[in-house]
Protein backbone atom coordinates (compact mmCIF):
# COMPACT_ATOMS: atom_id res chain seq x y z
CA UNK A 1 0.00 0.00 0.00
CA UNK A 2 1.36 3.36 -0.11
CA UNK A 3 1.55 5.99 2.64
CA UNK A 4 -1.45 8.95 3.11
CA UNK A 5 -0.66 12.27 3.23
CA UNK A 6 -1.61 12.18 6.69
CA UNK A 7 1.41 9.54 7.77
CA UNK A 8 -1.16 6.46 7.94
CA UNK A 9 -1.50 3.38 6.43
CA UNK A 10 -4.54 1.50 6.10
CA UNK A 11 -4.86 -2.46 6.77
CA UNK A 12 -7.81 -3.24 4.91
CA UNK A 13 -9.06 -5.90 6.68
CA UNK A 14 -9.94 -4.43 9.49
CA UNK A 15 -10.52 -0.84 8.56
CA UNK A 16 -8.13 0.52 10.66
CA UNK A 17 -5.53 3.25 10.15
CA UNK A 18 -1.92 3.06 11.39
CA UNK A 19 0.99 5.57 11.63
CA UNK A 20 4.51 5.45 9.86
CA UNK A 21 7.22 8.10 10.31
CA UNK A 22 6.00 11.02 8.35
CA UNK A 23 9.78 10.60 5.83
CA UNK A 24 7.38 7.54 4.01
CA UNK A 25 4.90 9.14 2.87
CA UNK A 26 4.05 8.77 -0.73
CA UNK A 27 6.21 5.89 -0.53
CA UNK A 28 4.96 2.10 -1.41
CA UNK A 29 5.02 -0.25 1.73
CA UNK A 30 4.10 -3.56 2.60
CA UNK A 31 2.08 -4.55 5.94
CA UNK A 32 2.35 -7.83 7.49
CA UNK A 33 0.03 -8.58 10.50
CA UNK A 34 -1.04 -11.63 13.30
CA UNK A 35 -3.56 -11.45 15.55
CA UNK A 36 -1.92 -9.08 17.68
CA UNK A 37 0.57 -6.98 15.71
CA UNK A 38 0.75 -4.68 12.32
CA UNK A 39 4.47 -4.26 11.68
CA UNK A 40 5.20 -1.94 8.50
CA UNK A 41 8.24 -2.62 5.80
CA UNK A 42 10.09 -0.70 3.33
CA UNK A 43 12.20 -2.16 1.36
CA UNK A 44 13.45 -4.99 4.16
CA UNK A 45 13.00 -2.63 7.03
CA UNK A 46 10.46 -2.43 9.40
CA UNK A 47 9.14 1.60 10.29
CA UNK A 48 6.63 0.49 12.19
CA UNK A 49 5.07 -1.71 14.62
CA UNK A 50 1.96 -0.86 16.41
CA UNK A 51 -0.32 -3.20 18.61
CA UNK A 52 -3.07 -4.72 16.00
CA UNK A 53 -6.72 -2.73 17.34
CA UNK A 54 -9.56 -3.87 14.98
CA UNK A 55 -11.88 -0.61 15.63
CA UNK A 56 -13.23 -0.22 12.06
CA UNK A 57 -11.96 3.58 10.48
CA UNK A 58 -9.97 4.20 13.97
CA UNK A 59 -6.79 5.70 14.10
CA UNK A 60 -3.02 4.59 16.05
CA UNK A 61 -0.43 7.18 16.28
CA UNK A 62 2.80 7.22 17.50
CA UNK A 63 4.06 10.57 18.43
CA UNK A 64 7.66 9.98 17.58
CA UNK A 65 6.02 9.50 13.82
CA UNK A 66 4.44 13.07 13.60
CA UNK A 67 6.54 15.70 12.37
CA UNK A 68 7.07 18.25 14.93
CA UNK A 69 5.23 20.80 13.40
CA UNK A 70 2.42 18.68 13.95
CA UNK A 71 2.87 17.02 17.37
CA UNK A 72 1.01 19.70 18.89
CA UNK A 73 -1.84 17.95 17.89
CA UNK A 74 -0.85 14.97 20.42
CA UNK A 75 0.03 16.70 23.03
Amino acid sequence: VTVMKNGHVCLGEDKHYYSVPFKFIGKKIKIIYSRSSVEVFYQLDRIAMHERIKAQYGYTTLKDHMASTHRFVAD
